[in-house]
């Protein structure tokens, strides 16, 4: 009212200027002499005002459209990753800094082509594969099949992790490409895959000499041992018959010795055999197989089934060893922790693959134990097989137990 007096107004009319957020001002006509206000001057001044609204309304859009844009923006080229936005026919609208560090070609170079200038020529199936995500997108990762990479300017390519995110715009379907070079990663890995060939050869190596070793010191044991024994036998039992009858307590003790001496030399059998089964070596696989259940269920009293079939197959001595291992350890386990009477074998060939199964009918073995890197056994069964190409699998079986399979390539011609 005081600025209206100091201006000597006598008449007026005022609107309040409503914006979407609530009033934002006043607009209003005054006059300095008196005059009376028809109802077409209100509507007049109520129209002036909304057209003011209007106005203000979208210089408010627009500034917190450009404010919005400077934010997304600024996230966009703050991406550690590459990032591409692609529309719904497959050209770039926008990409980020980090894409042209990544490939070798400016904003201008990419901007309006088809994404496919970032795709190798050797990918034929890109186009199909676009048109599909369009015709159902969702946010996911790419890379289902053979393994991602992005062409550069100059040609080159280098590995990449994708991603794909879709946005409905009022322009229509936008897509937004995030791009990760992972070439320090695959070299990380490579390093890593070389460093675990090394150890799993050495593994290899040192399974192998010790089996050699194995067999050199069962050989020596069963020939030079057990032969000296048989020997001293033969000598005892030469002296024991020549010995005056009135010696009547000597050969008694004679052939007390004797009997040391036979259980000795039984004891070096077995201790050959178990050092190195010259079963394996003389009839195969299968039949010391059948020789280690013999031993195995006079142990225990577990009753067994053993069940052989499909043509057999030339399998080269070290997987052949390797199989027979990997058996004898299933075997220990179920003596030891099992609490079985009942194992079922079977030994198969398939394919390329000798096959052995080895299940028990006893309390089972629990996921965390299988995967445990305190069960030296297990992960000792697992490295044996893979040493030559070969896998282990351990399960629950469908009907209680524990069901240990293992599958090896063979080598050599069929039988």
């Amino acid at each position: 009212p005081e600025l209206l007096l100091d201006h000597e107004v006598i008449s007026g009319m005022s609107v309040i200027i409503r914006i979407r957020t609530g009033s934002w001002g006043i607009l209003g006509v005054h006059t300095r002499s008196h005059r009376e206000f028809s109802e077409d001057d209100v509507n007049f001044l109520l129209a002036v005002a909304n057209i003011l609204a209007e106005a203000i309304d979208r210089n408010s859009a627009e500034n917190a459209l450009r404010q919005s844009e400077r934010k997304f923006r600024g996230l966009l080229e703050a991406s550690a990753d590459g990032i591409v936005i692609v529309n719904a026919s497959g050209a770039i609208e926008r990409i980020n800094r980090r894409i042209e560090t990544l490939t070798g070609y400016s904003r201008q170079e990419l901007l309006g082509r088809p994404v496919e200038v970032l795709v190798p020529d050797r990918f034929t199936g890109h186009q199909k594969m676009k048109e599909a995500y369009l015709a159902g997108p969702r946010v996911r990762m790419m890379g289902d099949g053979p393994e991602l990479y992005v062409k550069r300017r100059d040609g080159s390519e280098f590995p990449a992790e994708i991603s794909l995110s879709p946005l409905a715009t009022e322009a229509g379907l936008i897509v937004s490409v995030a791009i990760r070079d992972i070439t320090e990663r695959k070299q990380e890995e490579q390093v890593l895959r070389d460093s675990q060939e090394r150890l799993r050869n050495l593994a290899a190596r040192l399974q192998a000499t010790r089996e050699e070793e194995r067999t050199t010191i069962a050989r020596e044991i069963h020939d030079e041992l057990g032969q000296t024994l048989t020997a001293m036998k033969i000598d005892l039992s030469l002296l024991s018959d020549r010995m005056p009858r009135s010696w009547i307590k000597v050969p008694r003790q004679l052939r007390s010795l004797i009997a040391d001496i036979d259980s000795t030399i039984d004891y070096v059998r077995k201790l050959s055999s178990s050092l190195r089964p010259a079963m394996l070596d003389d009839l195969g696989l299968e039949a010391a197989i059948d020789w280690q259940l013999q031993g195995f269920a006079k142990r225990t009293g577990c009753k067994f089934r053993l069940d052989s079939h499909g043509r057999k197959v030339t399998v080269d001595h070290e997987r052949e060893t390797a199989v027979f291992r990997i058996f004898q350890e299933a075997l220990n386990n179920i003596a030891r922790h099992a609490g079985a009477d009942q194992v079922d074998i079977a030994l198969t060939y398939s394919g390329s693959d000798l096959v052995l199964s080895v299940g028990d009918n006893g309390k089972g073995i629990d996921d965390e134990m299988i995967t445990s890197s305190h069960s030296i056994g297990l992960i000792g069964m697992h490295e044996r097989a893979s040493i030559h190409g070969g896998t282990v699998t351990i399960a629950p079986g469908e009907l209680g137990g524990t069901v240990v399979t293992v599958r090896m390539p063979f080598t050599g011609e069929r039988a």
